[in-house]
């Protein structure tokens, strides 16, 4: 299942400002609407026939339990020296706030990632 050409979604059941809500509407709604907190994704994603490693990607979503309900970006991009680039809502900013980081390759290594 491809998630990199999505461009708009609809039916997003997420709560509006958070993590997961961002990241249904950044593939375009291509995903399941009812896989609940980000803690829950990769097994959710998982059950629903994506991929889930932790092979960063462009287009593929970061997923981490860490915390009371994990959370997940948008992959915008992996860099030759393996550090990654995501998109994100509600990371370290408030509710409703998209922010962009970098990720470095040891970091990266450790997060789930769904394709």
């Amino acid at each position: 299942v491809s998630l990199s050409n999505a461009r708009s979604a609809s039916g997003n059941l997420y709560t509006s400002g958070q993590c997961t809500y961002y990241v249904f509407d950044r593939v375009g709604g291509k995903i399941g609407s009812t896989w609940g907190n980000a803690n829950n994704w990769a097994n959710a994603a998982a059950r629903s026939g994506y991929t889930v490693n932790n092979s960063p990607a462009k287009g593929a979503i970061l997923q981490t339990s860490q915390g009371a309900y994990g959370h997940v970006a948008y992959v915008e991009g992996v860099n030759s020296n393996g550090s990654i680039r995501v998109s994100e809502m509600n990371y370290g900013h408030g509710a409703g706030v998209v922010t962009s980081r970098t990720i470095s390759a040891s970091q990266a290594a450790s997060y789930n990632y769904i394709h």
